[in-house]
């Protein structure tokens, strides 16, 4: 019969200390607590590691976020038949690398979005949609927001925009008809 004594076992996510093993029946020894396990220096040792690895991984992301394409600043109105158009998504698409993107607001001004960190677009051509419509979802949109802009602006573009470096002021005057 083997005798093993004070070893520790972590199953399903739960340790047991100090468990007296004879044959197949265990006993526990109560003089080491799961906690103490927990908090042992391996513990903490595996603790700090991984907490720097994660730091590590935010600060290369971070430091990654800071570089990227030279980008201008865009910002301009959106009217449809002379009026404002509020609550449109505004996309500017180039030929290659992410898109920039915003919302128009009642007055129907937009200012681009390149990332989170990140405003503008980037330098060069670029296709450019203009949407309404808003698809239902279970959070926020109750029910279909319909679309009110032509498919020329946005399925079928016909828009375009030049982007330079610096600040750009793109107008969309668009007609329904």
């Amino acid at each position: 019969m083997k005798h093993y004594s004070k070893a520790t076992w972590i199953t399903n996510g739960a340790a047991y200390a100090g468990q007296t093993c004879v044959s197949r029946r265990a006993k526990v020894d109560r003089s080491i607590s799961p906690q103490s396990i927990v908090h042992s220096p391996m513990a903490r040792s595996r603790t700090r590691l991984a907490s720097a690895l994660a730091a590590l991984a935010i600060c290369c992301h971070l430091g990654c976020s800071t570089k990227g394409p030279e980008l201008g600043r865009v910002e301009g109105t959106v009217t449809l038949d002379g009026e404002p158009l509020p609550e449109a998504l505004v996309t500017f698409k180039p030929k290659k690398g992410r898109p920039s993107l915003a919302e128009t607001d009642a007055d129907g001004r937009y200012s681009l979005s390149y990332r989170v960190d990140a405003t503008g677009a980037r330098i060069g051509t670029h296709k450019v949609t203009i949407t309404t419509f808003k698809r239902a979802d279970e959070l926020f949109i109750k029910k279909d927001v319909p679309e009110r802009v032509p498919w020329k602006y946005n399925r079928r573009t016909t828009l375009s925009a030049q982007i330079e470096p610096g600040s750009n002021t793109i107008d969309f005057d668009l007609v329904s008809r």
